[in-house]
């Protein structure tokens, strides 16, 4: 057993794995990572086993960094909520605080190429860019409204304008409807209406169609975001 660790506790919808596991690392400070879930739930603990040596100060930031990325890479992979981490114990060079048990597994899991593809990022600590840290960021979003806007907010910052949005989108989806923009000056596709929509809400918007078209078109708009990261900025191995 590690003296030095820091652990932290997250919900991860999409990732969920029958026996705990061990990965080499490859962060700096951080020795080795311990994954356990609990019986029955999608919290995930994560043990970052801190080398020795390191100052408590100093590790606490090491671990920081190494937890966002962690969460950045299983966000990637599984297209699932990923929510913040809550750092639930520390213990560095004989001092530390909180609760330091690791509790058991579940009996789902999570397909084998996920949890392959999840455990290769994290051990190579494959560089990712900071469209991959918003990507992650967006799916931590609970509320499905709030997801839209930012996925589009994304999307948009990679085209450079919502034309150009809708340009891609269309070239994926020939059959997109067409909308009236909120402005009243020229045609935009549905994502672009639903985003201004809530971008410039006025007296008359239908929350409630808004909100129920949200839910039918949000798993696409995820997907034609991640095409666009992965075009701009294929992950890079360390």
């Amino acid at each position: 057993m590690f003296d030095n660790f820091i652990l932290y506790e997250v919900k991860t919808e999409g990732f969920i794995f029958r026996e705990g596991f061990q990965l080499p690392s490859n962060y700096p400070a951080i020795q080795s990572i311990q994954f356990v879930q609990e019986n029955g739930s999608m919290m995930t603990m994560i043990r970052l086993n801190i080398e020795p040596g390191i100052s408590e100060a100093d590790a606490l930031v090491f671990g920081e960094h190494a937890i966002r990325h962690i969460l950045a890479v299983i966000a990637w992979e599984t297209n699932k909520l990923v929510g913040a981490p809550r750092k639930t114990a520390h213990f560095i060079n004989g001092s530390g605080e909180g609760s330091v048990a690791l509790r058991g597994n579940v009996t789902v899991r999570s397909s084998d190429n996920i949890i392959q593809n999840i455990q290769a990022k994290i051990c190579r600590n494959d560089t990712l860019s900071t469209a991959h840290l918003l990507y992650r960021d967006a799916l931590y979003i609970e509320n499905h409204i709030g997801q839209f806007f930012s996925l589009y907010s994304i999307l948009s910052l990679l085209k450079g304008s919502q034309f150009k949005v809708d340009q891609f989108i269309l070239s994926l989806e020939p059959e997109v409807e067409i909308c009236l923009g909120t402005n009243g000056r020229r045609d935009e596709t549905i994502y672009t209406y639903l985003r201004n929509q809530l971008g410039h809400m006025q007296i008359n918007t239908d929350i409630y169609a808004v909100d129920r078209k949200i839910l039918l078109l949000i798993d696409n708009l995820e997907r034609y975001v991640k095409l666009v990261i992965e075009e701009q900025y294929p992950i890079e191995h360390e």
